[in-house]
């Protein structure tokens, strides 16, 4: 079976177009790829019976047989199918198919923040409180939901051409209730964990908060707040964090947006602190 898989894997997924474009699977019909990460593939697709614009996430044949890559495929659609938020991303169905998995996703027609952070720089703050505030929302409710995103990060949260914000990619979440344990290997993105990510230790809501911080600073800056290479230039940032000097370009932001970023950025997770129902107040047509 994994020799097979192996056989599938170099003919799917791989060359420039994708032998998946055309084919109906499980009546959506295939458009083109959107992209493709370490786990997965992503496609353009269209559900048949309605005409639905939709995102199929398929899961890399190399980690079919992969026990724990399997684990986290199959939570992330177990978690989004039970969320109701206008800026998560909602779960449209899930099905096996050419021996690995998929799962069918709401279509977000926009640019994830990375891509507006390159293509326009720093953001106003009047717009990145716009941003923040949906994304907050999200990051409350996913919390209130008992859920730890684990990797919040711009290439994560989409926003689309209508200016809806929202939040993707719940592979790595953990559900609060699931007993945490330390990992030889981090789970997460660098440039975006907190010192106890990095080094595997268990995380709570805090980590994201941590995330949530250095998605603002790069929104407002048009640059990651971590700018570490490698991962002892990592480790020894986070060794000797400076949070008052990292901050000191920030000097001239309201006291909102720099009370966000002291609160959210602290080296200690118990001194982190982070009122999202207030920041999510900002996307409110009254807000600040």
């Amino acid at each position: 079976c994994v020799v097979l898989t192996n056989v599938v894997a170099s003919r799917l997924g791989t060359a420039e177009v994708d032998v998946l474009a055309g084919k109906t699977l499980e009546g959506y019909l295939i458009r083109n790829r959107l992209g493709r990460g370490g786990m997965s593939v992503v496609y353009e697709a269209e559900r048949l019976s309605d005409g639905m614009r939709a995102a199929l996430k398929m899961m890399s044949h190399r980690l079919v047989y992969d026990r724990d890559a399997l684990e986290f495929f199959q939570r992330e659609a177990d978690l989004i199918a039970g969320f109701h938020h206008p800026h998560i991303v909602r779960l449209l169905g899930r099905f096996q198919a050419f021996h690995t998995y998929f799962i069918a996703m709401e279509f977000c027609d926009g640019e994830d923040l990375k891509s507006l952070i390159i293509r326009q720089g720093a953001i106003a703050p009047a717009e990145a409180r716009q941003i923040l505030g949906q994304l907050a929302s999200a990051l409350e409710y996913s919390h209130r939901e008992g859920v730890v995103h684990r990797d919040l990060k711009p290439s994560n949260v989409m926003r689309t051409k209508s200016g809806r914000v929202m939040l993707m990619d719940f592979g790595l979440a953990k559900p609060t209730t699931e007993v945490s344990v330390s990992r030889s290997t981090a789970l997460g993105t660098p440039r975006y964990m907190p010192i106890e990510q990095l080094r595997g230790d268990p995380v709570d809501h805090t980590a994201d908060y941590f995330a949530f911080g250095c998605v603002a600073f790069e929104l407002l800056m048009g640059h990651p707040l971590i700018t570490a290479k490698n991962a002892l230039s990592l480790m020894e940032q986070h060794d000797n964090w400076a949070l008052t000097h990292l901050l000191k370009p920030c000097e001239s932001f309201d006291a909102d947006l720099r009370e966000l970023l002291e609160g959210a950025l602290q080296a200690n997770s118990a001194d982190r602190r982070l009122d999202l129902s207030m920041i999510a107040r900002w996307a409110e047509p009254t807000g600040a």
